[in-house]
């Protein structure tokens, strides 16, 4: 994703868990389980790029030949 873009959507989830009302052991926990699956997507996506870099690197493809 663009990092920018990013950047927007993560500080408008940070604002919305800052702005409910609750309380404060449970807003600590709700932005570590923000941070937790930000850092599991991008994990993700590394290995999904990872495995089609690999797929297009050594795939074989059949020549016809006449």
């Amino acid at each position: 994703m663009n990092a920018n873009f990013e950047t927007r959507s993560d500080a408008a989830i940070y604002k919305r868990i800052n702005a409910i009302h609750m309380f404060e052991g449970r807003r600590r926990a709700a932005i570590g389980a923000m941070r937790d699956a930000f850092a599991f997507v991008d994990v993700y996506a590394s290995i999904a790029r990872s495995v089609q870099h690999a797929a297009r690197r050594f795939s074989f493809r059949p020549h016809l030949r006449h």
